[in-house]
């Protein structure tokens, strides 16, 4: 169950992803968010997000991680940090090269975990909806690329 706090955040995600494709290279223009999906950490203390976001004609897939405190050895895939009006600062990483995401990945892509419900918090900190994912990717277990629905 992947936890959403109704927030402010410092970037937005979409300043987030517009800067982090700009540092690319990846096209020019304007960036449009038009999805994504979470995944649990057994643990709970990492945040695992698939952003899916169109620039003209291109779309691009943005895995990241959301983290407390910084990554060890992982300075080089830090791509910014954020200001959470409910949980403080968060450090974003690629997450591909952040092992709680991969191996949420590999578990997804071997059809051993699924994505995460959403719980949907309010300023008060009650919580005020569970949602089922908006895009479902899903895998058999055995290879098969990925899927949105």
């Amino acid at each position: 169950m992947a936890i959403l706090h109704k927030a402010t955040l410092n970037p937005t995600k979409l300043e987030l992803v517009t800067t982090y494709l700009d540092g690319l290279g990846w096209g020019g223009g304007p960036v449009d968010l038009v999805g994504g999906y979470r995944y649990d950490d057994p643990d709970g203390k990492v945040g695992i997000e698939g952003l899916i976001a169109t620039r003209g004609d291109d779309a691009f897939h943005v895995p990241v991680t959301y983290r407390d405190a910084p990554l060890e050895g992982a300075e080089a895939y830090l791509i910014a940090t954020m200001d959470h009006s409910v949980l403080g600062k968060r450090w974003v990483y690629d997450a591909a090269h952040d092992p709680v995401a991969v191996d949420a990945y590999l578990r997804a892509l071997a059809g051993d975990q699924k994505q995460a419900e959403l719980e949907v918090y309010g300023p008060d900190e009650k919580l005020i909806e569970v949602r089922s994912p908006p895009w479902w990717c899903a895998s058999n277990g055995q290879g098969s690329s990925p899927r949105a629905t």
